[in-house]
């Protein structure tokens, strides 16, 4: 799977993972001006995921540097939310 990273911004790229088989809950993050990776992209992944929750923030690829104090929060929050838990 070479040259996957380089592609990844180029087509969505879904035939070496199938949704179902990701379970756990996930949070999605997508800047509204990521000129590498389209919104569209995030939109898509968290619709095919069974349990996924999409964070959409103002910001580009490196939001999670540059709004770093908010969307650090916010992934805190996610891990630490009780309903995001299965049985043990």
């Amino acid at each position: 799977m070479p040259n996957q990273q380089i592609t990844a911004g180029q087509r969505p790229r879904l035939d070496f993972w199938h949704p179902t088989r990701i379970r756990q809950p996930t949070l999605v993050l997508a800047g509204t001006d990521d000129p590498i990776i389209p919104l569209i992209n995030a939109r898509i992944m968290s619709r095919l995921l069974p349990d996924a929750t999409l964070h959409v923030y103002d910001e580009g690829h490196l939001g999670l540097l540059t709004k770093a104090p908010e969307l650090g929060d916010l992934v805190s929050r996610f891990l630490l939310d009780e309903t995001h838990r299965g049985p043990r």
